[in-house]
């Protein structure tokens, strides 16, 4: 929230310039109000500017028009100012600065020691009430990887400490969260490390539609509420907000050297604020420090008497479980200054809760609530803190809305109510969920658990708390049968010509063996139950004869790649080999397959196809280097004569990461191309067409049939119907049966009076059947033993009347 104030600058500085800025991806950034350039701009000569860091690690380096004195007589001994914008709970106004969402920042300050008004000297952090915590990470390193495109995506990252993760995107903002190389010319566009000292966070997420991010004590950007400006600092060692300004204060005095050591600067010129937090907050986001502006601090002796002490606690969790076990921790400051004062005597209340042995572990061992209290004695008096946190103990656990049966390639979420021993339902409990068998799985996805069926039969599906094997619910779940059918989108291509245009076609689930070259493992239907996108680049293939055709390979971990495809140019074959072959340095091509926003190239008998997805197979000769897809895309394969489908072109560029993961760099709109569309005899139907700024153009034919689209040589296919609406065929009864079909295709037609046209078109187009003839109410047969594998347009026209149905032979 950005609250606007009445400004009257009382012998203030503001900042005058913004040196850099580098975030870090968001849901802010790449955004006009909080995450571009130009609101860096936004904090010069103001305090309320909006500007976000986004995730880990993201900075702003700003100065001021004159060196910040570390003065002796500055209120409080504070320096300077930074304004954020944390959320305080509404709900109890008699709380100065109960702050309920805080994204903190840490600070480091520089002073121009070689004069040259540039921040290249040395840089300090103020070491704010977390610094000597254990859960303080010093030089902490986070790399980013860009997805690609322009859109929202989560952005994967890797740490230094060996934890992978994402900036996850949300529905809230739509833009793309990893920095465009046009905004962020200082950004690498394929990824880049951020650096500095992260602070454990303090997100709680017990209640899912109340989740909070508590403040620390002092010491940190984001952390603390505004208040009207007067020109004064607020005291940042007392939990109120009335002696100034509001906002996060700062001693330059808190400057600590990269050891830890307090260093003892006069001045400094550069400031410096950084993200401390690694942290998502489920539905809300990352956590992303923002900055609103900041103010120097005047020299003002009349403040003389003030709290210059503070302890400090490291909070645990505000909700525990029973026999959890977590590490006290405590540190005394005064001035903002660690004080040794000894060992600190820590109690509990009511003291059966818990337990506190000599390393100053805690113990859960009774439900309820307790306050946990740190002592230590500093120049003879006695200072406390304390936390309070409530213990639960799950007495019960509900499956709520499961599914009595699901089908193969399925998944479906699932949720459980926990109860305490009130029967009061717990939030934020981690739930363990099995399945009694291979019959299904349970899958985490974004965080949440699904159940996905796997085999036909029965599975039990089991749930318990964290922790608590002997709570336990369960349901018994029944896998049917998949659909026996999938309508898909499948293209073929290599890096010169599209072998198998972008067409619409039927998947079913069958036996993979035929084409498997010296299977590792078994691929038969029970072997592999799902529908997957090996079968569907498999039904495109005759499975005769074996040694010219589609085969793929397969190693004890890697799973279904492709080791050879043959693509017909003209009259001749040419195979293409792929992943299976790499044997030498030199040979590193391969096939990949991209299904929706996801690459692969491996396991294909693993990636589960659903209705609808979109498959490219394409060509890639050598993975080393980046390379490229064009693709040529439309909303539907199956539209109405007359009715509008809009096509996009665009070329996407790829790497390798790691050697294991493959990556979107870019995705760029192929702009002013020749669009051409072509009827099932080649011929050219229509105007000829180009795309525009955006890579896309709108397509409308006006007679039903098969047609091809063809664009920067890409192609595709259209199933056009003469029907306004494409599901409904205007020919009663006209069926066809057995499908899929092997030898024989049986059509019946009822009803059909006079001349009817029988067309059966392959999915390039190619019309490999023809009949013209007074049908009637026969039931008559059609052989196709000649016909490849694959699937088929049978179209019946009968005056006015017009019906299509897809046949898949599978020889």
């Amino acid at each position: 929230m950005l609250i606007l104030v009445s400004l009257s600058r009382i012998q203030a500085q503001y900042i005058s310039k913004v040196l850099e800025y580098k975030p870090a991806p968001g849901q802010f950034i790449n955004t006009s109000a909080w995450g571009l350039p130009p609101s860096a701009q936004t904090l010069v000569g103001s305090i309320s500017g909006a500007l976000s860091l986004g995730a880990f690690g993201g900075y702003v380096v700003f100065k001021f028009d004159n060196p910040v004195e570390n003065h002796a007589n500055n209120p409080y001994g504070i320096d300077f100012v930074i304004y954020g914008n944390p959320l305080a709970n509404l709900s109890t106004p008699e709380l100065n600065n109960n702050v309920t969402w805080a994204e903190p920042g840490i600070v480091s300050v520089m002073k121009d020691v070689n004069g040259n008004g540039l921040p290249d000297d040395i840089w300090y952090e103020l070491a704010g009430s977390d610094y000597f915590f254990s859960t303080t990470h010093k030089n902490y390193e986070v790399t980013y990887i860009n997805p690609g495109g322009n859109t929202a995506a989560d952005v994967p990252w890797t740490d230094n400490l060996g934890n992978p993760g994402f900036v996850y995107a949300n529905s809230f903002h739509s833009q793309a969260y990893y920095p465009l190389p046009e905004n962020f010319l200082n950004i690498n566009a394929t990824q880049y490390t951020l650096r500095g000292t992260r602070i454990k966070d303090f997100v709680d997420r017990t209640n899912p539609s109340y989740i909070t991010a508590a403040g620390r004590p002092w010491g940190y950007v984001d952390n603390n509420l505004r208040n009207t400006y007067n020109g004064l600092p607020d005291n940042p060692y007392t939990d109120n907000i009335e002696e100034g300004s509001g906002g996060d204060a700062f001693d330059i005095s808190w400057a600590v050297d990269t050891e830890g050591n307090y260093v003892d600067l006069d001045q400094i010129d550069f400031v410096k604020v950084h993200n401390a937090t690694c942290a998502d907050a489920g539905w809300l986001g990352e956590v992303s420090t923002e900055i609103t502006g900041a103010f120097d601090v005047a020299p003002n002796s009349s403040v003389t008497d003030w709290v210059t002490t503070s302890l400090v606690l490291n909070n645990i969790p505000i909700l525990i479980g029973l026999n959890e076990t977590f590490q006290l921790e405590a540190v005394f400051f005064d001035k903002g200054h660690r004080i040794d004062v000894g060992d600190f005597d820590w109690s509990a209340n009511p003291a059966n809760l818990v337990t506190i042995n000599e390393n100053n572990q805690l113990t859960a061992i009774n439900a309820g609530t307790v306050t946990i209290t740190a002592q230590c004695n500093y120049k003879g008096s006695m200072y406390s803190s304390s936390m309070t946190t409530t213990i639960v103990a799950p007495a019960s656990v509900q499956i709520t809305d499961a599914p009595t049966s699901i089908r193969i390639g399925e998944k479906y979420p699932l949720q459980a109510v926990v109860r305490d021993q009130n029967n009061k339902t717990i939030s934020g409990i981690n739930l363990v969920w099995t399945t009694s068998n291979n019959k299904a799985e349970i899958i985490i996805d974004n965080g949440i658990p699904f159940l996905a069926g796997l085999q036909t039969g029965t599975t039990t599906l089991f749930v318990h708390p964290t922790g608590y094997p002997g709570i336990v619910d369960s349901e018994e779940i029944t896998i049917l049968e998949a659909i026996g059918t999938l309508d898909v989108n499948l293209l073929i291509k290599t890096d010169k010509e599209t072998f198998f245009p972008n067409s619409k076609i039927s998947v079913a689930n069958y036996d993979l063996t035929p084409w498997v070259k010296n299977p590792f493992h078994g691929y038969t239907i029970q072997d592999v139950s799902n529908i997957t996108v090996a079968h569907a680049i498999a039904s495109v293939f005759d499975n005769v004869p074996f040694e010219s055709d589609l085969r793929y390979k397969d190693t004890d971990s890697d799973g279904l790649y492709i080791y050879k495809l043959p693509v017909l140019s003209g009259s001749v074959t040419t195979n293409y080999y792929g992943y299976g072959n790499m044997g030498g340095e030199d040979d590193y091509s391969c096939w990949m397959v991209k299904i929706g926003s996801n690459t692969v190239y491996k396991n294909l008998e693993d990636v589960i196809l659903f209705q609808g997805d979109n498959v490219s197979v394409y060509y890639v000769d050598d993975i080393n280097n980046n390379w490229s897809l064009t693709k040529l895309s439309c909303s539907t394969h199956n539209i109405a004569a007359g009715q509008l489908v809009e096509l996009t072109l665009e070329r996407e560029t790829y790497f390798m990461y790691s050697g294991t993961t493959v990556m979107l760099e870019k995705s760029d709109p192929m702009t002013n191309q020749i669009v051409l569309i072509r009827d099932a005899f080649n011929k050219q139907y229509g105007e000829v067409l180009t795309t525009n700024g955006e890579g896309k153009v709108t397509v409308v034919i006006q007679d039903p049939g098969i047609y091809t689209v063809e664009s920067a040589g890409e192609s595709l296919t259209l199933d056009v119907s003469e029907s306004t609406d494409v599901n409904t065929e205007k020919i009663e009864g006209f069926a066809v049966y057995p499908n899929p079909a092997d030898q024989l295709v049986i059509i019946r037609a009822l009803n059909l009076d006079g001349q009817t046209q029988l067309k059966v078109f392959s999915v390039t187009g190619e019309v490999v059947f023809e009949r013209l003839g007074n049908i009637g109410t026969d039931t008559f047969e059609i052989n196709a033993s000649a016909w490849s594998s694959g699937v088929y347009v049978i179209q019946v026209m009968n005056g006015e009347k017009v019906g299509t149905r897809k046949v898949i032979i599978k020889h």
